[in-house]
């Protein structure tokens, strides 16, 4: 699905067009040439050091176009580096994932963001990596009917929240940054599994609740709870498009207030349904 960003290259003098994309684990044998990625010389050395000619190795140095699909956390905020720091390379694709595992200090990155003061916290940046068109899709779908049968895991962290506070007497408000356990509701195959396995993730005695205290936990929360916790989550939901359109648009104001893109746009890349991370920062010198 690269035409949006095919004619956009095309339209820049006519010059440079995409001839060929992958969306592979690798590239097909013998047509990627390792030497794009080494440090200093980019393709310009990579074809001196064939004995190809120098003038032609420069040129297709300036075609050189830095790919990021997906580029998980920190990586979109390298290869933006990569391009404003490096002469070698003449154009930028790359779209965001993970935004949640982007180090804190990696928004804001442009100087317009900082002086906003913006700040999006970890549980933000990681709602930005969501899409309402995908979570709402039909239950039809394939990819929901193949995990018809698993158990409604929505009210599995809520629930161990109040296990936390009312069984073993945990500030739950204090210490919220460290209350993390991760995927492990994905891993359990009922309530009490997942509530033995989150409590030994967090360090806490697997035991130190009994099972009959967590059973009648679960009879308490009804589907009007169920209910209520999706209604927030869809409401949390419309918003991250926004979120993830102020990540966007903070590393494409930091490429232009570098200086050394002569176009920059954020594009649409993919349907949301298919790719909940979809902005794609497109820039060239």
């Amino acid at each position: 699905r690269h035409a949006n960003v095919s004619r956009l290259f095309r339209n820049a003098g006519g010059q440079h067009e995409l001839r060929t994309a992958w969306l592979a684990q690798a590239a097909p044998a013998g047509e990627f040439d390792p030497g794009v990625l080494r440090s200093g010389g980019g393709v310009a050395e990579s074809a001196g050091e064939r004995g190809d000619d120098g003038a032609d190795g420069d040129a297709r140095a300036h075609r050189t176009v830095l790919t990021g699909l997906h580029a998980c956390g920190d990586l979109t905020t390298t290869a933006i580096g990569a391009f404003v720091n490096r002469s070698d390379l003449w154009g930028l694709v790359c779209v965001g994932c993970c935004y949640h595992l982007m180090a804190d200090g990696a928004f804001p990155a442009s100087r317009h963001m900082r002086q906003r003061e913006l700040h999006l916290s970890r549980h933000l940046r990681m709602l930005a990596s969501k899409a309402l068109e995908r979570e709402l899709r039909p239950h039809a779908d394939a990819a929901a009917t193949a995990d018809a049968d698993a158990p409604d895991r929505t009210l599995w962290r809520p629930m161990l929240t109040l296990v936390l506070r009312d069984s073993l007497g945990v500030d739950v408000r204090a210490r919220h940054a460290e209350l993390q356990v991760g995927r492990v509701a994905h891993r359990s195959a009922s309530w009490v599994a997942y509530a033995r396995a989150a409590l030994a993730q967090l360090g806490f005695d697997p035991d130190a609740v009994c099972e009959t205290e967590l059973l009648e936990l679960e009879r308490r929360c009804s589907a009007h709870d169920l209910l209520r916790v999706k209604k927030l989550e869809v409401l949390r939901l419309a918003l991250a498009p926004a979120v993830e359109a102020a990540i966007a648009l903070d590393r494409l104001l930091h490429v232009l207030e570098s200086g050394q893109a002569s176009a920059a746009w954020i594009v649409r890349m993919f349907d949301a349904r298919e790719s909940p991370r979809c902005l794609g920062i497109v820039c060239h010198r």
